[in-house]
């Protein structure tokens, strides 16, 4: 678990301040708002949107195909919650993330996976958060399930065969912190 210990070090100033922004504390504190919950689909919808077909086909690009089965799309448990809530398509104006090597596209995956491991705490938290009560399902963060922390083992150890240079992880540095500072300022606006 090098590589994820190296990533998870590099990319923890980003982690903290992405959870600050996307309302960490009102959701650990169960005080989260219909309208704030709202917005953070709006948020992810868009994230996702833009971050999945990154990934994916960067996977594909650099010949990734061992990290497939780690990649777990999410958009239509988001189309799920945007229908819940009647959404519409929302747009942000800031650059997609450029990921342009394969130590980058793991970096990116590393943050898409560590946020799916978070969702888990998320949708506990929100299913005992008042405010949300008569919402039927949060099915963006149900869709955490249990895949991502039996999985987290077997991905830190495939990041090792594929990162083990310090400049690959570097490189893998830079995708992720590109990511996270994707979802800080989507989170931001």
């Amino acid at each position: 678990m090098q590589a994820a210990a190296y990533l998870r070090q590099a990319t923890q100033s980003l982690h903290h301040q992405t959870e600050s922004v996307a309302r960490g504390q009102e959701i650990r504190e169960h005080c989260l708002s219909l309208e704030q919950y709202r917005d953070l689909i709006t948020k992810n919808y868009f994230l996702h949107h833009i971050l999945e077909p990154i990934i994916q086909d960067g996977l594909i690009r650099y010949d990734l195909s061992a990290f497939n089965a780690f990649f777990h799309p999410r958009l239509e448990a988001l189309h799920a919650d945007a229908a819940l809530l009647h959404l519409s398509n929302p747009s942000y104006h800031l650059r997609p993330p450029e990921l342009e090597s394969a130590p980058q596209i793991l970096g990116g995956l590393y943050v898409l996976l560590g946020s799916k491991l978070g969702g888990r705490l998320i949708y506990k938290s929100l299913q005992a958060t008042p405010s949300l009560q008569d919402l039927s399902d949060f099915h963006f963060f149900a869709s955490s399930g249990d895949a991502p922390a039996r999985e987290w083992p077997q991905f830190c150890k495939l990041l090792d065969q594929y990162l083990q240079s310090e400049a690959e992880l570097e490189d893998a540095g830079r995708g992720a912190k590109t990511v996270f500072r994707f979802f800080r300022d989507i989170y931001s606006h």
